[in-house]
Parts: C-alpha cells; sequence; structure tokens
C-alpha cells in the first residue's frame, strides 16, 4: 500500500494545530524546490525566534553522498493561516513529496485543514494532515521523520555554507544556469563543466565551450574550479550569489531564503 495512502476522513486528537486557509500554490511550489533533490521530503515547523518573530519553515536536503546540500526558509504564513499557538518544533515528512501535491490539485485556493501531531520527546510530530473545503476531506499521512533527512546542526550548517576560504564570487541570473544546461549537449560523454575567473570575467568552460557570464568580476591570472554537471538540475529559477572556493561552491538566492553548496571535483 501507497504510505501516503489518503483517506477521506477527519481525525483529531489534542494536539492538532488548525489552519484556517492552505495557500495551495505556495506550499505546491515550496514543495517542488524540495523535489529536485529527493521524492522524500522533510520540513520543520518552528517557534519564532522572539514573542513578535512568527513561527517558520526551515528544510534541508542533500543527495545521498551529501555532496550537495539545500537549504531553504519561509514563514510560516507564507504558506498557511492559522491563529494557532505554535510553541514547539514540528517535523513533518512524506515519504513522496509529488504525492501530497496531486492531492492538493483536487483543491481550489479554499482549502483548510488541520496538522494531526504527537508528542515525541521536545518536538511535535505530524502524523497526517487533513484538508477541507466544502465538498471534500483528504487526510495525507505523514511518514516518520527518521527514516529521511535529519536536521543539520548549527556547526554542520556553518561548516557546509562558510565561504572563509572563498577564491571569488559574482552574481548570476538563472538564465545563464539554463544556457550553460543547454551547452552541456555538446559534451555529452562529459560529466563536467569550469566555473573560472579570467581577465575578461566569470566564465563557465568546456573543452569546447567557454561562456562569458559576469565581466565586471576579472582577475590578472586565471582561476578555474571543477563540478560535476549533475548539480545544475537542484537550483530553481532564481537569482545567485556564488562564492567559489577550493572544495565547493555556496549558492545563495537573491530572491528567497534559499542556500545550495555544490562540492568540486578533482581536475581529470
Amino acid at each position: 500500500m501507497n504510505k501516503n495512502h489518503i483517506i477521506i476522513n477527519q481525525i483529531r486528537n489534542n494536539m492538532n494545530i488548525a489552519i484556517q486557509r492552505v495557500k495551495v500554490n505556495e506550499l505546491t511550489a515550496f514543495i517542488k524546490k524540495l523535489l529536485v533533490i529527493d521524492k522524500f521530503i522533510y520540513f520543520r515547523i518552528k517557534p519564532g525566534a522572539t514573542k513578535k518573530a512568527g513561527p517558520v519553515i526551515v528544510s534541508n536536503c542533500y543527495l545521498p553522498e551529501k555532496d550537495a546540500v539545500k537549504i531553504q526558509q519561509v514563514d510560516f504564513a507564507d504558506l498557511f493561516e492559522s491563529n494557532a499557538a505554535i510553541t514547539k518544533s514540528i517535523k513533518i515528512s512524506f515519504f513522496d513529496g509529488s504525492y501530497v501535491i496531486e492531492a492538493l490539485k483536487h483543491f481550489g485556493q479554499t482549502v483548510s485543514g488541520e496538522i494531526v501531531c504527537k508528542e515525541v520527546g521536545d518536538d511535535l510530530v505530524a502524523t497526517c494532515i487533513n484538508l477541507v473545503n466544502d465538498d471534500l476531506n483528504i487526510s495525507i499521512r505523514c511518514t516518520d521523520p527518521s527514516l529521511g533527512f535529519q536536521d543539520l546542526t548549527v556547526d554542520q550548517i556553518k561548516n557546509i555554507f562558510g565561504t572563509d576560504n572563498a577564491v571569488f564570487n559574482f552574481d548570476v541570473d538563472y538564465f545563464k544556469i539554463e544556457e550553460l544546461k543547454g551547452l552541456f549537449s555538446l559534451e555529452k560523454e562529459k560529466e563536467t563543466f569550469k566555473i573560472a575567473v579570467t581577465p575578461t570575467g566569470i566564465r563557465f568552460k568546456g573543452d569546447v565551450y567557454n561562456k562569458l557570464v559576469n565581466s565586471e568580476v576579472v582577475v590578472d591570472k586565471e582561476i578555474e574550479v571543477m563540478f560535476y554537471k549533475k548539480y545544475l538540475n537542484l537550483f530553481d529559477k532564481e537569482t545567485y550569489n556564488i562564492t567559489i572556493c577550493p572544495s565547493k561552491a555556496v549558492f545563495k538566492s537573491q530572491d528567497t531564503n534559499t542556500m545550495i553548496t555544490i562540492a568540486s571535483c578533482q581536475s581529470e
């Protein structure tokens, strides 16, 4: 049986978080950003850092080898409208995020619901999310969070996204990344590409192509770092500030609170 089996009913207990409105488009977009890493999705709702600050939703996901890590944060109010007081962290995970998107498609923009939770240690863990409108109830079962991605510690985040040993830094629009992916077709057998800072600017390079993407950052002597092509599928359609380090590249979105780190590879 599918781990996200849908039941047309409602489950109620005293640890539910009532949701007056689920913002379907925004929640769908949020889940899609996680699906580029893995079909298993995990995120945590965290209480606000201060009494005035509202709760936030934080997600981290990574490739199995942890050579690419993606972390994003949005305000809880960006995805849900709720009067509930969130005083504990709530862990939510689904075996297949695309299944959640499919369930959301059955509703228009008028949908409310609840997050059904159980207490585990100092946290709450969601067991299902109920979606409700005038004529349809859908309950989507959650998965045990321990089966998939784990929360990154503060020290891990600092290490993964730290840029103290930066070599160079630049901004790039997403359409430049799309142009690079198009150039990959010229070297289908090759698994890598290079990002280089040169006397004429920042360039994406292969064996047969050499694409200028930013003319504002220049150096006297060229420096290049190699990466695997597979990482390009992890990026959203956003503008990024990119910091190149000897062992990695850190991408910080200029449009959302999203960061991605990808590992560099050894020259062939």
